[in-house]
């Protein structure tokens, strides 16, 4: 019976020791499970913080590339429009050379015709002056005529020289 009695001292020594040690290998897992729990809420909440960092960065490259496209678009736009200026003044400066030469051309035959029209009445001038020469001179041959068949007879006249002073005509 001794030996039973050491058994059973031993057995339930045993008993007592195993059920020491589970108690305390459990309370060990429940602090490892509480530990690792703890840990998992942290690294979620990290992770949640990094989810949202992620989102907001991600959404400031959505509105920089949303930014970048308009400009790339106004830019697109701008240069458009500098190629239309540059072909409109290009067309312009066309024009304006081809107004400058009809404006030279029109500015010579302008002075053409004035220097025409200038020597046209100048030509018309003397021949004014020389008509009214003319008309003088008739006006004279016929005064003289008339003088002189009212002064003598006309036969006593003929064959002679006459000299025609301009003086005092009556």
């Amino acid at each position: 019976k001794k030996q039973e009695l050491v058994v059973a001292e031993f057995n339930a020594l045993l008993s007592s020791q195993m059920t020491t040690q589970q108690q305390f290998f459990e309370n060990r897992q429940r602090e490892q499970e509480h530990l690792f729990h703890a840990e998992l809420v942290d690294r979620k909440a990290e992770t949640n913080r990094k989810k949202e960092v992620a989102d907001e960065l991600q959404r400031r490259v959505d509105e920089v590339k949303s930014r970048n496209a308009a400009l790339e678009a106004e830019i697109a736009a701008a240069n458009s429009e500098s190629e239309a200026s540059r072909r409109q003044i290009k067309k312009l400066e066309e024009l304006n050379r081809r107004i400058s030469a009809e404006q030279a051309e029109f500015e010579k035959k302008a002075k053409e015709v004035s220097t025409s029209l200038a020597a046209k009445k100048k030509s018309r001038s003397k021949q004014v002056e020389e008509l009214q020469q003319q008309i003088k001179d008739l006006e004279l041959y016929v005064k003289m005529q008339k003088r002189l068949e009212s002064t003598a007879g006309s036969a006593d006249m003929q064959g002679a020289h006459m000299v025609v002073t301009e003086g005092d005509t009556r």
